[in-house]
């Protein structure tokens, strides 16, 4: 099997050199301008007199959380102290660029280590996989940078960034350049008081270059989350939603999820009965509907998913009850909790089986987490 597995890459491998080779004078049409050659750090600009304006506007500081409480064979080794934040700086380059999900290059052709996730020692590798960029257009006056690396997916769009807008709106846009059409996207947007005129329409691989383009480096490292991006997404919710004051306690299931679902479902939710628990499924909810049900929730218990990033508009003192599945380990809601001053607990190890690596979790250890976190209701 190894041997097959290792053809079968080897394989799929030389034809996309193939590919790439029969296609390549189509590719030089439609991405005709080179590739950033150099990723600089956005430290490097401020001692570089380019006509950039760099400032900082906060400095990193660590948050040292209470150790989880793990449940099943998990090692509390991947729960440690790290720095959350970082130094966040806000730029306004002259004739600066950016590209697809916030690449930013400045107009020397170099490629900003911060919007793009990657050491600034580091030669960049071609952006989006392309040969080349396509052709730019421009935009006459100042252009801010609303998008980020895997903002499309919804936590990173949720907490990494979405809350730039509150340093944004300061900062004298006259557009805004957004990354994503999903729709928990626009309605964020209409959240926040940002219209389809206030944007540059959203597409793939989008290329715009502005007599000044404005953004902000990130507010924390990847998978951590500011006390100010807390601030800014609750008073959202406190200024700009309604929502009820009934103590909710809700199982949010997977099972219509490609990945991590929980097999013996059926099971546990006759377990979770036993303590009010509601089976919710947030697909089939929009933004609005997400965050006044979590807004709402005093427990709430799931497998690790994207849709957790929702804990932010919980009250503190929420019970989050995590299953960890065996082979993959983050601790990116149990540093979110903690920040958001919740009561965090994990079943860590769970079994998955299939391929869908569907988990099926040991009820005898969720009924002991929920004895001691919740009692009988």
């Amino acid at each position: 099997m190894v041997i097959f597995l290792t053809f079968l890459k080897s394989f799929n491998d030389f034809f996309f050199k193939i590919r790439r080779l029969i296609f390549a004078p189509f590719y030089w049409v439609f991405f005709p301008l080179p590739n950033p050659k150099q990723a600089v750090s956005i430290r490097t600009l401020i001692t570089e007199d380019r006509g950039h304006q760099i400032q900082k506007l906060s400095s990193p500081r660590t948050m040292v959380p209470k150790p989880p409480r793990i449940f099943g064979s998990l090692s509390g080794e991947y729960f440690k102290s790290r720095k959350d934040a970082v130094d966040v700086f806000g730029f306004e380059l002259t004739n600066g660029r950016v590209f697809h999900d916030g690449n930013v290059i400045t107009s020397e052709g170099q490629l900003i280590a911060e919007t793009s996730q990657i050491s600034s020692e580091s030669t960049p590798k071609p952006l989006a996989g392309l040969v080349g960029l396509p052709r730019l257009r421009h935009f006459p006056g100042r252009l801010g940078v609303f998008a980020a690396p895997m903002a499309s997916r919804y936590f990173h769009w949720l907490l990494e960034t979405l809350p730039r807008f509150y340093l944004l709106k300061e900062m004298q846009v006259d557009s805004f350049y957004v990354y994503g059409k999903h729709s928990f996207i626009r309605e964020s947007l209409e959240l926040i008081g940002l219209g389809a005129d206030q944007i540059l329409p959203p597409r793939k691989y989008a290329h715009w270059s502005a007599d000044t383009l404005v953004g902000v480096t990130p507010l924390a490292n990847s998978g951590s989350v500011s006390e100010e991006t807390i601030n800014f997404l609750r008073s959202l919710v406190k200024e700009k939603m309604k929502t009820s004051d009934s103590a909710r306690r809700i199982y949010i299931s997977r099972n219509d999820a490609r990945y991590r679902g929980v097999r013996n479902e059926r099971a546990l939710l006759a377990q979770l009965d036993h303590y009010g628990f509601e089976r919710v499924l947030l697909s089939r909810l929009s933004f609005s509907e997400q965050i006044r049900l979590f807004a709402s929730a005093e427990v709430v218990i799931a497998p690790h998913g994207a849709g957790l990033a929702n804990l932010v508009f919980s009250p503190p003192g929420c019970t989050v009850i995590e299953f960890m599945p065996e082979n993959y380990v983050n601790a990116c809601f149990w540093s979110l909790s903690e920040a958001c001053g919740h009561h965090y607990y994990c079943i860590g190890g769970v079994k998955e089986s299939g391929t869908h690596n569907l988990m099926t979790l040991d009820l005898k250890i969720l009924d002991t987490v929920c004895k001691q976190s919740l009692g009988r209701k």
